[in-house]
């Protein structure tokens, strides 16, 4: 199964941008570069091989991941895209962020 495209939710983008930002403070813009390029090869290669995703059920149901190291992309997939709806860094208490959120699709 392989989707048609790949979408990126609204809180998916405010992620990259959180992470461009604060690569750019800590290291430089090509270190943060660097990072978003990994996050977009992976996400892209999601669009082929949808399922080789991790599933997070004790997240959120129905919403896998896949590790770009120190990151982790969060998806949905159906038959025409891979949505991605968060990413976020690995350290982050993952549980809580999702249970605050009234809507684990990325979108507002």
């Amino acid at each position: 199964m392989a989707a048609k495209s790949v979408r990126w939710a609204p809180r998916a983008r405010a992620d990259l941008l959180e992470i461009w930002h604060y690569f750019t403070r800590v290291g430089s813009a090509e270190l943060a570069d660097g990072i978003l390029f990994d996050v977009d090869r992976v996400a892209n290669r999601l669009k082929r091989h949808p399922l080789t995703g991790r599933a997070r059920n004790e997240l959120v149901p129905g919403l896998p991941s896949v590790l770009v190291h120190p990151h982790v992309i969060f998806y949905r997939v159906s038959n025409e895209a891979v949505e991605i709806t968060r990413v976020l860094h690995q350290r982050r208490d993952l549980a809580a962020i999702f249970s605050r959120e009234s809507d684990p699709s990325g979108h507002p």
